[in-house]
């Protein structure tokens, strides 16, 4: 679907740097285990803050990437907005701390991306705390685990320059 190439590259698209990286990258991310940054590259490629100090960089994932990789974890593959949150901080040094507009990045991801349904809430939960969930028809998208940012503009036509190049 155009959804899919847009958001969610394939594999071929945006091979990771290091073919060793990959098993444990993926595994990281789908663990309870914490993805830990060295100080090196959160100071080296953060962006500076009202303090001066620099933050972690953001991960190199479309936010409709993380929020599925938020969910899957999940045994009943549905969280609450709250537990969201909680996935990616626990996970990405970037949402921890002060800085708090990737919130708003996640809430619009949610209500505007076809690929995410907000469940009902259930008799015996009243007041704020939806679930979200993956829509049954979208989990084609994500089933090989390509959760990379796609390529920027820039970045594609290098590649297309070269592939002209060497043919």
């Amino acid at each position: 679907s155009i959804l899919h190439m847009f958001l969610v590259p394939t594999y071929e698209q945006v091979k990771p740097t290091s073919e060793k990286m990959l098993p444990a990258l993926s595994a990281a991310l789908l663990s309870a285990q914490p993805v830990m940054e060295n100080a090196h590259s959160a100071s080296a490629k953060g962006k500076k803050g009202n303090s001066g100090l620099r933050r972690p960089e953001k991960p190199p994932y479309s936010y409709i990437a993380l929020i599925v990789m938020a969910i899957q974890s999940s045994p009943t593959k549905r969280l609450t907005l709250s537990e969201i949150y909680q996935f990616l901080q626990a996970r990405f040094p970037f949402f921890r701390g002060s800085y708090q507009g990737w919130k708003n990045s996640v809430r619009h991801n949610l209500s505007l991306n076809e690929c995410f349904i907000k469940l009902p809430k259930g008799l015996g939960r009243p007041g704020k705390g939806h679930y979200w969930t993956i829509d049954p028809g979208s989990e084609f998208m994500f089933e090989e685990g390509s959760f990379r940012r796609r390529p920027r503009a820039a970045e594609i036509k290098k590649i297309q320059i070269y592939i002209i190049k060497i043919k």
